[in-house]
């Protein structure tokens, strides 16, 4: 499973992006962050966490030498502004 959550600074524009895979079990695999500059909203840092949790899932992949199924879990609160 990968866990993928952004944030988003509105009065600087700054943002942060994280990434987790855990096995079926949920024990810990990899995990990856990011610090982003210029960010427009909460969607936009948003959809990098997406992007920074689908490439860890490739390097992960690709160490290994073995192709797996992934379930993608983001925060939708974050991309539509509820809680």
């Amino acid at each position: 499973m990968i866990n993928v959550d952004g944030s988003f600074i509105e009065t600087t524009g700054d943002g942060s992006t994280g990434a987790v895979i855990r096995d079926a079990s949920g024990g810990f695999i990899a995990t990856t962050y990011s610090y982003i500059s210029h960010v427009l909203d909460a969607t936009m840092a948003e959809v990098f966490a997406l992007r920074d949790g689908l490439l860890l899932a490739q390097q992960i992949g690709s160490l290994i030498g073995t192709t797996y199924w992934f379930q993608l879990r983001a925060n939708p609160s974050g991309l539509y502004g509820c809680g």
